[in-house]
């Protein structure tokens, strides 16, 4: 399929204008917003130094909405619509509304306005708007609004050539297939829509996909077909290495052009952070969990038999390892995707006073759809559940704000749709169980939903929420699944309805923390990859890979000359970020055990209106740590997190329970001390706090 063209965006009266043949209904729905609004901002100017937020800000706020809209219902319909003339019809529109955003932050006319504001009005406005817009004028000025027309062009041929480049590798991850010719031994714990026949030989040939590579590593019992699998599947993308180099290369110019800073250190700042803030909090998480790493490591080669571990072998013998007698695998006759949808829905009422009617849904692919309604019976918005993995769907899990709301916009509502892909397994009399893992992933992305239901700052805009701060409220909303009162609702037996009993629960407990030191460092290898990759543009990506890898887990854990970064989908959509998702796990930890720490009852709607006042409603307008501190009253701060790793649930929530008394720092050492028999205190934390 042909990419859109440069020139498919032009400059028209005082804005732009786009040229989409594919979609002419959306095009004119853009230009029309664009003509208006530009006229507006012209009107504007000639009154500078008289013009209000209302009429500037939020004008501008709006027409980034409905691009926003489109953006995001285009992304939505690439990665799920079951029909490849709409995918590439919205693989199409995603690319150009990349380009139009960040031309239509270069140019001089709404910058000019909204500077105008924020210097005449600054000093009076109330913090979550001065918040906004410093960030606008961030936006603006990142995107080289203040440079001389040269090198602007020269932005925006960067900017297009990284939408092509995202375009194709996201497209290349999701879409691309190989064949994997197998035994019929080797392809018997396969379902039928996995295997494809050979065309010559007439063997069975696993169709090596995201999902299928997932299930290959998580249910395989023979480690040569996961080997060979492995292999087969990071060798496929080597391809894109070329396209991921010029990437970075292009960020690196880029942060320099408009910043002269580099690439790492720009998305740092937009976080709140240094590099160097970012790197001494990965250094701590890694030095205070060794121990319980290398016992980690020591548990897979005992599982493994006494063999040597590799990383194609770690899915499997977590899915498989055993409990005190206790195969995992009988969880998934307690789990189901009906009951889990229904636990979700019911905590959102018991938490946050949401009722949900649900709507008509698309039977075939086993889509269910919700309207949402608010503790006062207002309609708030809607949500899609597309739980169950097709051919042509987006292989992850994620989640999708379709339309966003905000308080400046009344009757506008939000639109949220989850994706996961479960697998289920077939149980007697044609019932289907889950394993504890896809609940756990639908929990996470549900926190996700919640949040753009429950985000009601003024301007949409709050729904850019910077990266640390974005998984927040998805990780904590984890943490409910292990609740003793949820999880006897979440989990019940699929003849009897018999919930776990305790040796099952401690099972759950037992899957969440056995391995975590080992996900952590995983995590970690991934962040300090991701920044390496940014920071060293002179350096070969797989070198820098083989040598993290070797550092972190040791030589030959991970196998060399495979080029693993080139599936690293992160490497495209969060930049040099990735490291936020472990400060998110930072500020969850520190936030969920507040929580605990603070209220008896984990279900009561004080915490619900709790969570919604300090960490949902806002959005993106405060920043992780300063999220952190107002919750919980310190600085962010490792610990907590360092707890939830190293102890498991019910042994950590007895000792938070215990010290109730404690102010909330002095409990977290109390903690320390009481389960690791040493002080737990962290190096203060002597960054600038940031005011609301």
């Amino acid at each position: 399929m042909t990419n859109t063209k440069p020139e498919a965006i032009r400059p028209a009266g005082a804005l732009l204008a786009v040229d989409m043949p594919w979609d002419r209904s959306t095009e004119r729905t853009i230009n029309g917003l664009l003509e208006k609004h530009g006229k507006a901002l012209l009107e504007l100017k000639k009154r500078a130094g008289k013009t209000t937020y209302e009429e500037s800000v939020l004008a501008f706020d709006a027409v980034l909405g409905e691009l926003d809209e489109i953006a995001a219902r285009s992304s939505w319909a690439f990665n799920t619509n079951p029909a490849k003339p709409a995918r590439d019809k919205a693989e199409q529109t995603s690319q150009l509304m990349s380009k139009l955003w960040s031309r239509l932050f270069t140019i001089r006319l709404p910058y000019d306005v909204i500077k105008d504001v924020s210097k005449r009005l600054g000093p009076i406005l109330p913090w979550d708007r001065v918040n906004y817009l410093k960030d606008l004028l961030r936006g603006f000025e990142q995107n080289g609004v203040h440079l001389p027309e040269d090198r602007k062009r020269r932005i925006y041929a960067i900017d297009s050539e990284l939408a092509e480049i995202g375009t194709r590798f996201s497209k290349a991850l999701k879409d691309r297939e190989v064949l994997v010719e197998l035994t019929a031994e080797q392809a018997a714990p396969y379902e039928a829509r996995s295997l494809r026949k050979g065309p010559k030989s007439g063997k069975p040939n696993l169709v090596l996909r995201q999902d299928t590579f997932n299930e290959t590593l998580r249910s395989h019992p023979d480690a040569r077909v996961r080997k060979l699998v492995y292999d087969k599947y990071f060798r496929a993308t080597g391809d894109l290495a070329g396209d991921l180099d010029r990437l970075r290369q292009l960020r690196r110019e880029r942060s320099r052009l408009v910043a002269n800073t580099s690439y790492v250190a720009l998305e740092a700042q937009n976080e709140g952070f240094t590099p160097d803030e970012v790197r001494n909090s990965l250094d701590e998480l890694v030095a205070r969990t060794t121990r319980r790493f290398r016992e980690s490591m020591t548990d897979y080669r005992q599982l493994n038999g006494g063999e040597r571990i590799y990383t194609w072998d770690l899915l499997y013998l977590e899915e498989h390892a055993p409990t005190e007698g206790l195969d995992p695998q009988i969880l998934q006759e307690y789990l189901s995707g009906p009951r889990t949808v229904a636990v979700l829905l019911e905590l959102s009422t018991q938490l946050y006073g949401l009722t949900f009617k649900a709507e008509a849904g698309d039977a075939k692919h086993r889509v269910e759809r919700y309207t949402v309604f608010g503790p006062t019976g207002k309609k708030v918005g809607a949500v899609a559940f597309d739980l169950y993995p097709r051919p042509e769907k987006f292989s992850h899990a994620a989640c999708w704000t379709l339309r966003g709301r905000a308080s400046a916009y009344p009757s506008r509502t939000a639109d949220m749709g989850l994706v996961c892909n479960f697998k289920e397994r077939s149980l007697p009399g044609d019932a289907k169980g889950l394993m504890w893992e896809d609940v756990n992933t639908c929990f996470h992305e549900y926190g996700h939903v919640l949040h753009g239901l429950l985000i009601n700052a003024e301007p949409l805009g709050c729904h850019s929420v910077p990266r640390s701060l974005v998984e927040v409220p998805s990780q904590v909303f984890e943490n409910w699944a292990y609740d003793p009162a949820v999880l006897d609702r979440l989990a019940r037996h699929y003849k009897t309805g018999a919930p776990l009993t305790d040796e099952l629960k401690h099972l759950v407990y037992r899957k969440h923390q056995r391995f975590a030191a080992r996900h952590l460092r995983t995590q970690i290898l991934y962040a300090l990859f991701d920044l390496e990759f940014h920071e060293h543009t002179d350096q070969d990506p797989q070198k820098i890979w083989e040598r993290l890898a070797a550092t972190i887990f040791g030589a030959g854990f991970y196998p060399a000359g495979l080029p693993w970064f080139t599936r690293f989908g992160h490497l495209d959509g969060y930049g040099a970020k990735y490291w936020g998702y472990k400060f998110a796990d930072l500020g969850k930890s520190q936030l969920y055990w507040y929580v605990v720490h603070h209220y008896p009852d984990l279900l009561s709607r004080t915490i619900g209106h709790r969570m919604v006042d300090e960490l949902l409603r806002f959005g993106g307008l405060k920043k992780l740590n300063q999220v952190a501190l107002d919750f919980t009253g310190i600085p962010l701060t490792g610990l907590p997190y360092i707890l939830e790793t190293l102890f498991e649930y019910p042994r950590l929530r007895a000792t938070i329970e215990a010290n109730r008394h404690l102010p909330y720092q002095d409990e977290l050492e109390a903690a320390f001390l009481a389960l690791a028999g040493k002080p737990g205190s962290v190096k203060p934390d002597r960054r600038k706090k940031p005011r609301a």
